[in-house]
C-alpha cells in the first residue's frame, strides 16, 4: 500500500485529485462554518477564515500543477492522426487487388464507422485542451500577476464552456466504446458532477445551482471518484 500510495502521488493527476478532494473539504467546511448564509469568512469566526485561506491555497496550488497540461491533450491529438493514418493507410493495403468499386466500399464503410469516434475525439481533447491553457491565465490572476477585468472574466467563461464540451464529448466516448459496470457508472458519475460546476461557472449565479454547498459536495464526488479512478491505474 505505501509503495502504491508513492506511485500515487509521484504523479501529476494524482496530487491533483488529493488537492481537488482537500479543496472541496475546506470549501464546505467555510460555507458550514457560517451556516451557508453568506457574509464570507468573518461570518464563521477564526476558523472560517483560516479554511478560506486554505481553500484559496490549494485552488492556486491546483492550478500551479496544471501548468502546460494543455500539451497532452496536443499530444493526444497528434498521436489520433497519426493513428488513423495508418488505419486508413492498412485497410487500403488489404483490399489491393480486391476491385476499385469493393475498395472504395470498404474505406467508405470504415470511415462511417470511425467517423462519430473521431469527430468527439477532437472536441474532447481540443475543448480540454483550451480548458487547461485558458486555465493558466487564470492561475496569474489568483497569483495576482494579472488584474481581473471584463477580458478575464470573458476568459473564465470561454475556459468553463470548453470544460463542459469535454465532459459531454467523454461521456458519449464512453458509450460508444461500449463500456459498462462500475467503471462507466462512475466515470458518467463524475463528468456529470463536473459538467455541473463548470455550468455553474457558465451561469455566475449564487442561487439553486450556485449553491456554494452544493457545488463543495459536487467537487467531492467528483474528486473521490478521480481518486478512485487513479489508484486503480
Amino acid at each position: 500500500k505505501v509503495d502504491k500510495t508513492v506511485a500515487f502521488l509521484s504523479k501529476r493527476d494524482g496530487i491533483d485529485k488529493v488537492l481537488k478532494l482537500a479543496k472541496y473539504l475546506s470549501s464546505l467546511g467555510v460555507e458550514l462554518s457560517h451556516g451557508g448564509e453568506g457574509g464570507g469568512a468573518s461570518s464563521g469566526g477564526r476558523g472560517g477564515g483560516k479554511l478560506k485561506d486554505l481553500e484559496s491555497a490549494l485552488s492556486l496550488s491546483r492550478k500551479a500543477f496544471r501548468l502546460g497540461k494543455f500539451l497532452g491533450n496536443v499530444n493526444k491529438l497528434v498521436e489520433l492522426r497519426e493513428r488513423e493514418r495508418k488505419r486508413a493507410e492498412d485497410a487500403a493495403r488489404r483490399e489491393v487487388g480486391k476491385g476499385d468499386g469493393f475498395r472504395k466500399l470498404v474505406e467508405e464503410n470504415y470511415f462511417l464507422s470511425r467517423r462519430t469516434f473521431l469527430v468527439l475525439s477532437l472536441v474532447n481533447n481540443c475543448s480540454e485542451g483550451l480548458y487547461y491553457f485558458l486555465d493558466q491565465l487564470q492561475f496569474l490572476v489568483k497569483a495576482k500577476v494579472l488584474k481581473k477585468s471584463d477580458t478575464i472574466k470573458g476568459i473564465k467563461r470561454t475556459a468553463a464552456v470548453a470544460e463542459l464540451l469535454s465532459y459531454v464529448a467523454d461521456t458519449l466516448l464512453l458509450v460508444l466504446d461500449g463500456k459498462s459496470g462500475e467503471d462507466m457508472c462512475f466515470s458518467t458519475m463524475q463528468n456529470l458532477a463536473d459538467f455541473l460546476m463548470a455550468l455553474d461557472d457558465i451561469r455566475d449565479s449564487e442561487g439553486g445551482l450556485g449553491d456554494p454547498r452544493f457545488l463543495s459536495c459536487l467537487g467531492l464526488v467528483s474528486a473521490l471518484i478521480g481518486i478512485r479512478s487513479k489508484w486503480k491505474k
